[in-house]
């Protein structure tokens, strides 16, 4: 099995455990992007510029939290964009 991979401005990743010391040395740009996939597929809809301080706070949180996926999750879920999204079917509403 190769375990060597290149990223897209051509550095090596000398295998799984070269990508965990580049995503450890990058950790607040990691956190960001992280956060803003899965505030996308919390919300089910792309990003709005309203949601830049979200994603500031909820990256904060995380790393103030030693980057712990679960204090991501948990500033996902208590921000304001993902409290005030719309409802939907069967998301704690009666379906018809």
């Amino acid at each position: 099995m190769d375990s060597v991979g290149t990223l897209a401005d051509g550095k090596t990743i000398p295998g799984a455990r070269g990508l965990k010391d580049i995503l450890r040395s990058q950790a607040g740009t990691f956190t960001r992007n992280l956060t803003e996939k899965m505030l996308t597929f919390a919300l089910g809809r792309g990003l709005e510029a309203t949601d830049a301080r979200a994603v500031e706070e909820i990256s904060r949180q995380a790393a103030g939290g030693d980057y712990k996926f679960s204090n991501l999750v948990l500033g996902i879920v208590k921000s304001s964009p993902f409290q005030m999204r719309k409802g939907t079917e069967g998301a704690g509403h009666e379906s018809k």
